[in-house]
């Protein structure tokens, strides 16, 4: 994978996908708040983390294999 520079910095592009992976985080987040849906898991905090975790896996993956 291409390294991305930003204002004369090289950063990995490992970064930018986990920065996106945080905005998407972010909109997955507010739609189970709406829907309730954390209200149904034992343990909320360790749902959210496994599923930014998910998102950055898979996203990650995708971006690793194209």
């Amino acid at each position: 994978m291409p390294d991305v520079v930003l204002w004369g910095v090289e950063l990995p592009f490992l970064l930018v996908i986990f920065i996106v992976s945080g905005l998407m985080h972010l909109i997955v987040d507010a739609f189970f708040a709406r829907k309730g849906i954390y209200s149904q898991v034992w343990h909320p905090g360790l749902f959210r983390v496994a599923i930014f975790m998910c998102i950055f896996s898979v996203s990650g993956l995708i971006f690793y294999v194209y």
